[in-house]
């Protein structure tokens, strides 16, 4: 006797199939003399118990009386454990989790220097959406990875320039308190050449707290052709850092403040206490230069605001990186990126934590969805569910 978990279906995968419905109150839906049962690969409720397979029925699903979940009756799971659905886990849609920002190497002064940051930080909502056209759908779904660009290259040329701005002028408007030594450390890590050296780069992965937003549409989707994938949130950080993006300016002097005046006072303290100034710079400056890095690339202008973007960024070293940069052309110009891959699970599961693609606009939504199902399918996600934009569409 072998049992079989049969493979979970998207509830709008579940439509294109004749589907089973139970309705007496027998314990399984099927019964017969053969050698397997047939268990959902969710929950491990019965389904079968001792079926011939495979099963003599064509393009049929069943659903699980138990969670919910559509299940095809001739398709064994090809995962090991359970997957993640918005049909079984519907709480994935609205919720949002907590999580803990990791300290620095010098627990003490950067807990200090970026309390507000942080807290900011804390609460993450359970899905975030990436947009892309047709080619990145494609490829990020067929070779289970997504490209990291160079910020210094994103859609919004002044947005970098917009960050370094601000923090030049906090630092200029308190450094004014702390001694000429404390100064120049400062001057040198808020210094924008010093950000932006060649030496390294921030790559980042945008998402949206919003699956259908016509801006972005017109944005990443060419208006016609767009898609929105909907990940998992919590097995984003396997492929860097996840980052909120800060549109209020108030907020963002605040942060900003709140982290130089502990570095200055932390560096006049040292100082005091008979450090050289020459030995502390090193220590002081690499620290200060990174957290300000996280900044730049998570403080955007108030009038992106609808945008609600979370930003996995990763710092790549070009001596150390050099062999992963990849280049394409966008607007007559190279632009550089990486590929982040996440990590093979054992036992087997789907390689990306991906739980929904939203269809945006189009003329034939019908005829899109059809060949969409088609390649989740074929690519081992039958489970992510296939939603429809809202947003109008103008020919």
């Amino acid at each position: 006797m072998s049992k079989i978990r049969l493979e979970a279906v998207s509830t709008s995968l579940a439509q294109t199939y004749g589907r089973l419905v139970q309705t007496d109150d027998a314990d399984v839906l099927f019964k017969g003399d053969g050698p397997d049962d047939l268990l959902c690969s969710q929950c491990e409720y019965l389904i079968g118990r001792n079926i011939q397979t495979p099963i003599r029925i064509l393009n049929g699903v069943v659903q699980c009386r138990r969670c919910g979940v559509h299940l095809h009756l001739r398709r064994p799971s090809r995962y090991d454990q359970p997957v993640s659905m918005i049909a079984s886990t519907p709480q994935l849609t609205t919720g949002k989790y907590l999580r803990e920002i990791p300290t620095d190497a010098a627990p003490k002064l950067f807990t200090e220097a970026t309390c507000l940051w942080r807290s900011s930080q804390e609460e993450v909502p359970n899905l975030l959406y990436h947009y892309t056209n047709v080619a990145g759908l494609q490829g990020i779904i067929g070779n289970s990875e997504i490209w990291s660009s160079d910020v210094s290259f994103l859609n919004d040329a002044s947005e970098l320039q917009y960050a370094f701005s601000m923090v030049s002028e906090v630092v200029q408007e308190i450094s004014g308190t702390f001694t000429s030594e404390a100064r120049s450390m400062l001057a040198f890590s808020s210094d924008v050449e010093t950000l932006q050296s060649a030496e390294s780069s921030v790559h980042a992965i945008c998402f949206c707290e919003d699956n259908d937003l016509l801006s972005q549409w017109r944005a990443y989707g060419n208006a016609t052709e767009g898609y929105c994938l909907g990940f998992e949130s919590k097995q984003l950080n396997q492929i860097g850092t996840l980052l909120k993006v800060c549109y209020d300016p108030v907020q963002q002097k605040r942060m900003i403040a709140q982290t130089i005046e502990a570095f200055g006072r932390s560096f006049d303290l040292k100082l005091s206490q008979g450090a050289p100034a020459g030995d502390l710079i090193p220590l002081y400056a690499p620290m200060l230069q990174s957290i300000l890095s996280n900044y730049a690339v998570s403080f955007k202008h108030p009038s992106f605001h609808e945008e609600n973007e979370w930003r996995i960024v990763a710092v790549t070293q070009r001596d150390e990186d050099l062999d992963r940069f990849h280049f394409r052309t966008v607007n007559q110009r190279l632009v550089p990126y990486t590929k982040r891959s996440f990590e093979s699970s054992e036992p087997p599961a789907p390689r990306l934590p991906l739980v929904s693609v939203t269809q945006g606009p189009t003329l034939t939504p019908q005829l899109n969805a059809k060949s969409l199902h088609l390649f989740l399918e074929k690519t081992g996600y039958a489970h992510v569910e296939l939603l429809g934009s809202s947003s109008p569409l103008r020919a």
